[in-house]
């Protein structure tokens, strides 16, 4: 049996319209869903038809109450998960922009659930003020989160990537610090300030 039942499972709850509520207006693909399509045209080109029929300018997804861009992000997850496709692979995705706007992709997708405004473990809001309550900052354990210029000094970077001489647990909390791709990312940052 191939592949090309995958589409099918993701694009179950999708039927119907493209076009925005109350208007002729084309819908145009979500960036996850575009990337998507790219994925299954790379692992499963038998199937691209109907993922484009669905989550495509257009598609009929964006005419239901469906998250497209979740549903897209699943399927992508899902085909990498079955096929190993490299185009499939979201935790491969390239951070564009400043190096500020890479650093805070990076803290929104590992930092946020325990250092957001409402959560603010540690008193440490990463969200509200990324550069302002980071850098120059004193932390919790009487350093620099964030010393402009030098990772090596910033406990933000020491934690995310899990140096042993650091006081309290790595972050995020047990994961061995973040992959070393965002680690990078973070490094260039801190090192341009």
């Amino acid at each position: 049996m191939g592949r090309g039942w995958m589409w099918f499972v993701v694009c179950a709850a999708c039927s119907g319209g493209g076009t925005s509520e109350g208007s002729d207006t084309p819908v145009p693909a979500t960036e996850a869903c575009e990337a998507y399509i790219d994925c299954v045209a790379a692992a499963d080109p038998a199937g691209l038809d109907d993922v484009i029929a669905a989550y495509g300018e257009d598609g009929s997804c964006y005419g239901e109450s469906v998250d497209c861009s979740a549903a897209c992000d699943d399927g992508a997850r899902d085909l990498f998960a079955l096929t190993a496709e490299p185009a499939c692979d979201l935790e491969d995705t390239t951070v564009s922009g400043t190096p500020e706007e890479a650093a805070l992709a990076v803290v929104d997708a590992h930092c946020l659930g325990c250092h957001s405004a409402a959560s603010a473990l540690g008193n440490l809001d990463l969200e509200t003020d990324f550069v302002g309550g980071t850098v120059g900052v004193v932390g919790a354990y009487d350093e620099l989160i964030v010393a402009p210029g030098d990772p090596e000094a910033s406990t933000l970077y020491l934690k995310v990537t899990a140096d042993p001489d650091v006081p309290g647990t790595d972050m995020p909390p047990g994961s061995g610090g973040v992959p070393a791709d965002d680690a990078a990312i973070l490094r260039t940052w801190i090192e341009g300030l």
